[in-house]
C-alpha cells in the first residue's frame, strides 16, 4: 500500500530514451538520485533494444531504488517510440524527457520537485547547461528575463525569444499531453522537435522556474545532431516537417493568437532546416544514383 501511495504521489515523471548508451547512462541515472526524488519522482528508461549493457545498467538501478526506476525493455523503434511507450506509463504531474547521454543538475533537482508539488501551469520551463563531452560547462541557457513569472500563452507565444525554446527546458503537465492524445512519430530521428511543437496548441499557461535542470551533452560521435549524422539522416528532417504540417492544418483554426503565432513560427524555422537539409538529401541521392549508374557501366 505505501508504494502504491508513493507512486500516485509523483509529481514529475522523466522518460529516459535509451539505446546504446552504456558509456553514459550511469551518469544520467545517478543525476536523479536525491532522498526527495525517491518520493516525488518516477524515472522510465526505455531501452530501444540495446545491444550493448545498457538494459543490465537501467535494471540495477531499478533493483536498487524500485520507487524511483522503472524499465522497459523493448524492441529498436527510434526516440520517438521511447517517449511513446513511456508516456503510456507515466503517472506524475508533470512530464520531461531526458536523453541518455545527458543528465541533470542533482543540486536544484529537489528544488523544482518542491515547486512541482504547488504549480498549475501547463508548461514549465527551467534553464539548461551546455556541457562538453566531458560534463564542463560551455553555456548556459536562461531566460533569466521571464524568471519567476507567468504567463498566458497569448502573452509570451508572440516573443521571439521563447518561439526558439528546445526541447530540454520544456516539462508540461501530464494530463495536457494525455487530452490531446500526444503522439511522436516512430521510427524516424529528430522527433524532439515534435515535442516542442504539438503540445502547444493546448498551452495555456507557462511559468519560468529560476533554476538550472537539463544538461546538455555537446560533441558525443554519433548523436544525431553530429553534422554527418545530419546529413545521412537528411530525409527524416523533411518527414518531421511534413508531420508538423499535419498538425498545424488539423490545430491552426482552434489556436489562441499567443499559440498561432508560436507554431506558426516554429514552422518558419523548420521550413529553413527542410530546405537545407533537403538539399542535403538531394546531393545524397544523386551520389547513389551515379555510383549506381557508374556500376552498371562496367
Amino acid at each position: 500500500i505505501s508504494t502504491i501511495n508513493n507512486i500516485m504521489g509523483k509529481v514529475l515523471s522523466v522518460i529516459v530514451p535509451t539505446f546504446n548508451m552504456e558509456q553514459y547512462l550511469s551518469e544520467c541515472l545517478t543525476s536523479l538520485i536525491t532522498k526527495k526524488s525517491q518520493e516525488l519522482l518516477e524515472v522510465i528508461v526505455v531501452n530501444d533494444g540495446s545491444t550493448d549493457g545498457s538494459s543490465a545498467i537501467a535494471h540495477d538501478f531499478e533493483k536498487q531504488y524500485p520507487t524511483l526506476f522503472k524499465v522497459i525493455d523493448k524492441a529498436n523503434g527510434h526516440y520517438g517510440s521511447c517517449v511513446n511507450h513511456g508516456l503510456k506509463e507515466t503517472t506524475g504531474k508533470y512530464v520531461k524527457i531526458l536523453d541518455a547521454d545527458d543528465f541533470f543538475n542533482t543540486p536544484n533537482l529537489d528544488a523544482v520537485l518542491t515547486f512541482l508539488e504547488d504549480c498549475t501551469a501547463d508548461l514549465v520551463v527551467t534553464d539548461v547547461l551546455r556541457v562538453t563531452i566531458n560534463g564542463k560547462i560551455y553555456k548556459q541557457g536562461s531566460y533569466s528575463e521571464f524568471h519567476g513569472k507567468t504567463f498566458n500563452i497569448d502573452e509570451i507565444g508572440v516573443i521571439s525569444r521563447f518561439q526558439g525554446i528546445s526541447m530540454h527546458y520544456m516539462a508540461y503537465r501530464t494530463q495536457l499531453l494525455k487530452d490531446i492524445q500526444y503522439f511522436q512519430p516512430e521510427g524516424i530521428l529528430y522527433t524532439d522537435d515534435v515535442w516542442r511543437f504539438t503540445p502547444m496548441q493546448a498551452v495555456r499557461s507557462i511559468c519560468f522556474l529560476d533554476k538550472t535542470l537539463y544538461c546538455y551533452r555537446l560533441g558525443r560521435t554519433g548523436q544525431s545532431m553530429d553534422r554527418y549524422v545530419m546529413r545521412k539522416n537528411a530525409v527524416h528532417q523533411l518527414m518531421i516537417a511534413n508531420h508538423k504540417l499535419d498538425i498545424w492544418e488539423q490545430v491552426k483554426d482552434t489556436l489562441s493568437p499567443g499559440a498561432y503565432a508560436f507554431m506558426e513560427e516554429q514552422l518558419f524555422h523548420n521550413e529553413g532546416n527542410t530546405l537545407k537539409f533537403g538539399i542535403m538529401y538531394k546531393i545524397e541521392i544523386g551520389r547513389v544514383v551515379q555510383q549506381e549508374c557508374r556500376d552498371r557501366s562496367r
